[in-house]
């Protein structure tokens, strides 16, 4: 039901062109410009990415089996650069008195404040 809610709404409108080369050519001109030292400038770039994909996996574990929905991000332009961002932040993961694991952990964490 949530991908159906997702396909639904009138937060989304339907494009007339896929917008995946001008992004990636936003991206490469960002990445170029940037103070990264060129090898990893190369790494970085994308080419030939294609759009993300949305796609559900069933909730087995629920009446009806409803898809919980997945967006895979992998071959889109900023893929390779998510990548390295995530590397860089984590180093600082869990170094803070507000990390949130996942929601069990937060769950537990407020629950333990009240």
């Amino acid at each position: 039901m949530k991908i159906q809610m997702l396909l639904d709404t009138d937060h989304y409108k339907k494009l007339g062109k896929d917008p995946t080369t001008k992004v990636e050519k936003q991206i490469r001109s960002t990445i170029k410009e940037s103070s990264f030292p060129k090898e990893e400038q190369r790494r970085l770039l994308p080419s030939e990415s294609r759009p993300p994909r949305l796609y559900g996996l069933p909730k087995i574990h629920k009446p009806g089996n409803p898809l919980r929905p997945i967006v895979s991000t992998c071959g889109s332009p900023t893929y390779e650069l998510t990548k390295y961002v995530a590397k860089q932040l984590a180093q600082y993961s869990g170094n803070t008195k507000s990390f949130v694991k996942n929601a069990e952990h937060s769950s537990r964490y407020y629950n333990n404040k009240k």
